[in-house]
């Protein structure tokens, strides 16, 4: 297949970053392009991306080694698989050699094009060890030194939450909702293709703040389901940063049904208000899902978080920003 016109482009590192890929392509309105970059040869064959760029052992080789001219081979062809994007979104999971270099090397052709960058990266699972787990660290802190925001999912809180008889397959299916349906939300704010639509400007302002970052995810029914929602989000197990209060921007991402009323725009307002300090910039997109019947699924993004150790700022109403389709 060959990649479409599309502002935003989706690039799976590793066999974790194409089973994302992969289950993103089963959405029937998933049209972002999909890159999958790769050393294993099965990958490569099944992979569903529209693009697949398989690496030699010995081309992963110089890569680690900052070997020039098998890297900027690569870098060649992953140059010209982000040409035109506006938004590079990247996966993988962190601790693995293969994947961390990846991830920063595109994460480094995409700053050459201008482009911002958001990477959504797993940290290691508890048995895996110490040694990974600080590998994992550094690898993100260098990351983080390119990307504009990375997003750390901790794999060890994901099983935290879901239980010690909980299924392997069962931790990765949830780790990779939480990343689908952030995927959507930003292409749907990119896009202009929600109910209540942002500007991409402030979009991309508040994915480039100073700081650390958080992501969560919740879902909810019922009479309160939209406070339950972004409460599930805000407290999901997910996140790695404690001090989402403090938050320089928050980007609130809503998936509703047919049902979605005027008070429960209100009920939204309210709610951000109560939460979070005057100084956080508040962005709301939503978005209308055909399949979702009387719930909704609230997505989270934090930027610009400080050092938990700072003290709190003073609570008050924070601003919050929406614009309606014209």
């Amino acid at each position: 297949m060959t990649l479409t016109n599309s502002n935003i482009r989706l690039v799976g590192i590793g066999g974790y970053g194409s089973m994302v890929i992969d289950d993103l392509l089963l959405e029937e309105d998933w049209e972002a392009d999909c890159i999958v970059l790769t050393t294993n040869h099965e990958t490569a064959c099944t992979s569903s991306a529209q693009q697949v760029i398989k690496m030699s052992d010995r081309g992963l080789e110089a890569v680690t080694k900052n070997q020039e001219t098998e890297a900027d081979e690569l870098k060649v062809q992953v140059r010209q698989a982000l040409r035109g994007a506006h938004i590079v979104v990247i996966t993988a999971g962190m601790g693995v050699e293969m994947s961390s270099r990846l991830s920063l090397l595109v994460a480094q052709v995409a700053r050459e094009l201008g482009t911002l960058i958001i990477a959504f990266v797993t940290t290691p699972f508890a048995f895996e060890g110490d040694r990974r787990k600080q590998q994992a660290s550094e690898d993100i802190q260098q990351l983080q030194a390119v990307a504009h925001s990375t997003i750390a999912l901790s794999n060890r809180h994901l099983l935290d939450s879901l239980g010690s008889e909980a299924r392997m397959t069962e931790a990765f299916n949830a780790s990779v909702t939480v990343l689908k349906d952030a995927f959507r939300g930003i292409k749907n704010m990119v896009d202009q293709n929600g109910l209540i639509n942002l500007d991409p400007a402030d979009l991309f302002s508040a994915l480039d703040k100073k700081g650390q970052v958080a992501m969560g995810r919740g879902e909810a029914g019922g009479e309160s389901k939209t406070e339950t929602a972004i409460f599930k989000a805000i407290s999901t197990p997910l996140l790695e940063n404690s001090g989402l209060k403090r938050a320089e921007a928050l980007i609130v991402m809503l998936q509703v049904g047919n049902d979605f009323s005027v008070g429960n725009l209100e009920d939204i307002g309210v709610i951000l208000r109560n939460l979070f300090n005057e100084q956080t910039e508040i962005l709301i997109g939503v978005s209308l899902e055909k399949d979702l019947c009387s719930s909704v699924v609230a997505t989270i993004l934090a930027t610009g978080i400080p050092d938990v150790q700072q003290p709190a700022l003073p609570s008050g109403p924070p601003k919050v920003a929406w614009r309606t389709r014209a």
